[in-house]
C-alpha cells in the first residue's frame, strides 16, 4: 500500500477525489508525515469529503455513485481555515484545501451549528470540500518553513557566481530511533534551524530582510541588555536561531543551557514567545525579532508550496483574507 493510500485510508475510492489522492502524494514526497511531532500534534487528512457537492450527489446518488471530479480542479492553501477563509475557498471552487494548523485539534463530543467549528465542517463536507494540514511536518521537513526561514539571511551573490546555501542544522533534530520515523533520517531535519552567517550582519539589516520577506511593515524587537541605547545599525549578528511559529519549545535549550561555554544564539527570530524567554534572551545577550505567530508561515506557503503542487495539475489558489489575528494599531 502507497503511503498516500495508508493515509487516506480504506474509505470507498469510487467517491474519494483523486485530486485529494494527488496532493496527498505530493506532500508524502516533501514533508511526509512521518516527520509530525505525532506526540500532539493533528496531521494528514482532517477532512474527506466526497469527489462531488453533497448536494449534486445526492442527485445521482439512485442511478450511479458520484464520477470522478473533472481534473484540473483547484487546491486552495492557507494557514488557517477561519469561516471567512472557507467562503473565498468555496467561491473559488476549491475541491482540496491545504490549511498549514490543524482545522480539527481539540477533542470535541458534538457537531453543531452554533459553534464556528461545526459550521466549517459542515460547509466543507456540503461543497464536496477535503481538509489537508501537514501543520508540523512542514517545519521539521528540509527545505521547509524553517529552511525557508534561514533563507532569508541568504548572502547577495557578487557578480552572478552560484549561491552557496548557508549551512544549518535543526535544534531538535528528529532521530532516526524515534518510532514511525523512516530510518536514517537525516540531520537536515528536525524542528527548528541554528546556523552562523559566512560574515556579521547588522542587527537594522537583518531586521529590514526579515519585514521584506514577511510582508510586514512593524516587528517586534527586543535588544540585549548589554547593546541598550545604540542604533540598530551598530549591533552586529553572526549566529542566528529561527523557528516558525511558537519558538520558545524549540528555543528552550538555546535560551536555558548553563553548560560551559554555552553562549546563545545573537538573534532568534520567531513568531511569539513569552515575555520571560525574552527576558532570558536578552539577559545573554540575543536580540529577539517577533512577527507574530502565522507573519513567520505565510511566506512560506505562499511562495514556495504552489511549486510543490504544480504536479497535481491543478489551479493553486492561496487565500488572500488569511491572517493572522493579532495587529498593530
Amino acid at each position: 500500500m502507497s503511503a498516500a493510500a495508508a493515509i487516506l485510508g480504506n474509505s470507498n475510492r469510487a467517491v474519494v477525489s483523486p485530486l485529494l489522492h494527488k496532493v496527498v502524494q505530493c506532500f508524502e514526497r516533501f514533508a511526509p508525515l512521518a516527520l509530525a511531532d505525532m506526540s500532539w500534534d493533528n496531521v494528514g487528512v482532517l477532512i474527506e469529503s466526497p469527489s462531488a457537492p453533497v448536494a449534486a450527489a445526492s442527485e445521482t446518488a439512485a442511478a450511479s455513485p458520484p464520477t470522478e471530479e473533472r481534473l484540473p480542479g483547484t487546491v486552495f492553501l492557507t494557514i488557517d481555515l477561519t469561516e471567512p477563509v472557507l467562503a473565498e475557498a468555496i467561491a473559488s471552487k476549491a475541491s482540496v484545501i491545504v490549511a498549514y494548523h490543524p482545522v480539527l485539534f481539540a477533542p470535541f463530543k458534538r457537531m453543531v451549528q452554533s459553534d464556528p467549528k461545526g459550521r466549517i465542517i459542515t460547509q466543507c463536507v456540503l461543497h464536496g470540500i477535503s481538509v489537508y494540514c501537514p501543520h508540523t511536518s512542514l517545519d521539521a521537513c528540509e527545505n521547509g518553513m524553517n529552511d525557508w526561514l534561514v533563507d532569508i539571511f541568504q548572502p547577495a551573490v557578487v557578480g552572478g557566481g552560484p549561491k552557496a546555501r548557508i549551512p544549518r542544522r535543526p535544534i531538535q533534530p528528529i532521530s532516526a530511533a524515534t518510532p514511525g520515523v523512516v530510518p536514517q533520517v537525516p540531520e537536515t531535519r528536525g524542528f527548528g534551524r541554528v546556523f552562523e552567517l559566512p560574515a556579521p550582519m547588522s542587527l537594522s539589516e537583518a531586521v529590514h530582510r526579515v519585514k521584506s520577506a514577511t510582508g510586514l511593515s512593524v516587528v517586534r524587537l527586543a535588544t540585549p541588555e548589554r547593546s541598550r541605547g545604540q542604533p540598530l545599525e551598530d549591533m552586529s549578528i553572526r549566529s542566528i536561531a529561527v523557528c516558525a511559529g511558537s519558538g520558545a519549545g524549540v528555543f528552550k535549550k538555546l535560551l536555558h543551557s548553563t553548560a560551559s561555554g554555552s553562549a546563545a544564539p545573537d538573534l532568534f527570530l520567531t513568531g511569539e514567545m513569552g515575555h520571560h524567554d525574552v527576558l532570558a534572551a536578552v539577559g545573554r545577550g540575543s536580540a529577539v525579532i517577533l512577527c507574530e505567530h502565522t507573519n513567520t508561515e505565510r511566506g512560506f506557503l505562499r511562495s514556495v508550496v504552489p511549486s510543490w503542487l504544480k504536479e497535481t495539475g491543478a489551479n493553486i489558489v492561496v487565500s488572500t483574507l488569511d491572517r493572522d489575528p493579532l495587529a498593530f494599531c
